[in-house]
């Protein structure tokens, strides 16, 4: 067949044959390939470039080794500042990328979301804070002299500030979860100390709590509550020792085991320096899971759940009769819109604040530290149970010359805790479901005595709203202390 124009001449051979060739390229082509004509490639991506200045926060001194690594998913770019603290990535492809910047003796410091454009420079500048070193813990507690952990021959747990940022309500609690071995019990009502057991009991007729040290002097058990005059914001660092080591220096006393604690005193301050600290803690109380009561009986009851006595006549509840006793079971539900729930009618989950106020200073030769706390805690029963305390902390240090030091540490505490009477939650689980624990006594008593004539106790109610059950207490204690080296082979201590 031979082809022909749009005008109907027939074309040459050589024109047939080029023809064809075009319709065969053209069929042959795929469709991106056939649009070529109307659009055009885009141009490849073009890398970026990324610098900047790394520099001291405190001195804006430029910091050389710095280690900088520019990330995004599984891409990562490494580079380092040179002496004059700048650095540069280059060949970046644009995307958004996260820069890490790392150095020994400086916090590691992060930026992410940063955004390099197609063949465009980002200048981006960061600044390092310093940050101290961990090195050995010298331990304290238990050994004449201060020494290395490592060269310390018993176990010791060392807790400080640090490892504590958010306080604990009780400063004992401080330590729960953070050295092998410690168990803590928080104690229940407020203004009661923990207990805490570090070793094995060794006694049934002896105490098995370890000893307390607060600046060196030993705290005593008075009214169970050596634990609940501490601060948890006054403390610089806790120290446990677990073996019979801790006898060695404060004698049987310590057996269980020895809780040396040490209270802020400016030490940590720069030369020069006041530091002011303020902190208001508020909370609430609850109930973690609801109580179950019981909730049937085996009286006699109709179909409506009325009481009835043997001949099904409706009575009062003070005349009802119980099933025979060979059929007695505790199985009949008591009759809707009787039955109260006693827990939520007996708790009453208060609220606690926490008022805090520390200054502190340290001015080379001399450092101190003030702090005032306010606590005020309602308690979980009804009108009952509330705990307020003051406390006030003062330490100086001063050192008139460089082989003389003096300390001082005074301390006083005044609390006030309205006590529950011992069986308060035993004559609680005593009293019937369908007996109104808060309906007004007849002798004028904001609760009645006994609601249920066949209840076996009291009510816990009446009780705690005509009993005044306080504990007034208070704690003053004080340390002196001076330090005396004379030679380097000989210091002389004494407190």
């Amino acid at each position: 067949m031979a082809l022909r124009d749009r005008n109907g001449v027939p074309l040459p051979r050589y024109s047939t044959v080029g023809a064809l060739l075009a319709l065969s390229c053209l069929i042959a082509a795929p469709p991106s390939a056939r649009l070529l004509h109307a659009q055009a490639n885009p141009a490849a991506a073009q890398a970026g470039r990324v610098v900047g200045l790394v520099s001291d926060t405190s001195s804006s001194q430029p910091l050389s080794g710095v280690q900088l690594f520019l990330t995004r998913g599984t891409s990562r770019l490494e580079a380092r500042t040179g002496t004059d603290g700048r650095y540069a990535f280059n060949n970046v492809a644009p995307g958004t990328y996260t820069l890490e910047a790392l150095r020994l003796g400086y916090r590691r410091e992060t930026r992410p979301n940063l955004v390099v454009t197609d063949g465009g420079t980002l200048s981006y500048d960061l600044r390092m804070a310093t940050a101290a070193l961990n090195l050995q813990a010298i331990v304290t507690t238990g050994v004449v002299d201060p020494a290395s952990g490592t060269r310390v021959p018993f176990s010791v747990g060392r807790v400080s500030a640090e490892d504590a940022p958010v306080p604990a309500t009780n400063a004992l609690e401080t330590i729960q979860g953070k050295i092998a071995g410690v168990s803590v019990v928080p104690a229940g009502q407020a203004g009661s100390g923990t207990s805490i057991q570090l070793r094995t009991p060794t006694s049934i007729s002896k105490g098995n709590a370890p000893l307390i040290v607060v600046d060196g002097v030993i705290q005593t058990q008075s009214f169970d509550a050596a634990s609940a005059d501490l601060q948890s914001m006054d403390i610089e660092s806790v120290e446990v020792v677990k073996g019979a080591a801790a006898a060695s220096l404060y004698g049987s006393r310590a057996s269980a085991g020895v809780i040396q604690i040490r209270t802020r005193r400016g030490t940590g301050l720069a030369s020069g320096t006041t530091k002011f600290t303020a902190r208001t803690e508020y909370g609430a109380n609850s109930l973690n899971n609801a109580v179950e009561w019981a909730a049937s009986h085996f009286f006699l009851v109709n179909g409506d759940g009325d009481w009835v006595n043997t001949q099904g006549t409706v009575v009062p509840r003070e005349q009802r009769v119980p099933e025979p006793a060979v059929s007695r079971f505790q199985d009949n539900a008591y009759k809707a819109g009787t039955v109260f729930d006693q827990v939520d009618r007996f708790f009453d989950p208060g609220n606690f604040v926490r008022n805090s106020f520390n200054m502190s200073q340290n001015s080379g030769n001399t450092n101190w530290f003030f702090g005032y706390v306010n606590q005020r805690e309602d308690g979980v029963v009804l009108n009952s149970g509330r705990y307020d305390q003051n406390d006030f902390r003062f330490n100086l240090d001063h050192r008139p010359r460089s082989d003389l030091s003096i300390g001082m540490s005074a301390y006083h505490s005044r609390s006030k805790r309205q006590n529950l009477y011992n069986d308060t939650f035993f004559d609680l689980i005593n009293q019937a479901p369908d007996v109104d624990l808060r309906q007004p006594d007849p002798d004028g008593t904001p609760f009645i005595f006994q609601p249920d004539f066949e209840g076996r106790e009291e009510n816990p109610l009446y009780v705690l709203s005509t009993e005044r059950n306080n504990r007034n207490r208070a704690r003053t204690q004080g340390s002196l202390e001076a330090r005396y080296t004379p030679l380097s082979w000989l210091t002389v201590d004494g407190n």
